[in-house]
């Protein structure tokens, strides 16, 4: 029976390193995009259907990654 609970356990930590991990190259993706589309913007050559297409990428990262989190609470 110990063996058992430990291997639960095992399988949970590693559940959660694995959903924090992707929880941070998610996060760090979406603040690359927002940051480039910041740089594009602000360019002296602008390019601003490049710089909203960047934003809108991040946003919609963004509000999925709410959804989830939203719908994991529940």
């Amino acid at each position: 029976m110990e063996k058992a609970q430990v291997e639960a356990v095992t399988l949970v930590t590693m559940a959660l390193i694995a959903q924090i991990a992707l929880g941070v190259i998610i996060g760090g993706l979406t603040i690359a995009l927002l940051v480039t589309g910041f740089f594009v913007w602000n360019s002296r050559q602008r390019n601003a259907r490049l710089a909203v297409a960047l934003f809108i990428a991040g946003a919609v990262i963004v509000v999925a990654l709410l959804v989830v989190v939203v719908e994991a609470s529940h």
